[in-house]
């Protein structure tokens, strides 16, 4: 699994998950905990401006 550069890609793989029957509770967890886990480590590793970027 690559790491989500932008809130689009995200929002692209959950668009993607829900078609294929995936529990809501999985879009959630793939999509937007592993975004913010994602922005975080940009945050800590490569600055603010990075991070917002995002």
């Amino acid at each position: 699994m690559r790491a989500f550069r932008t809130v689009d890609d995200a929002a692209a793989v959950a668009a993607g998950m829900v078609p294929a029957d995936s529990r809501l509770q999985d879009v959630w967890r793939h999509a937007v905990v592993q975004l913010l886990d994602d922005y975080t480590s940009v945050l800590r590793h490569q600055g603010l401006e990075a991070a917002q970027a995002m």
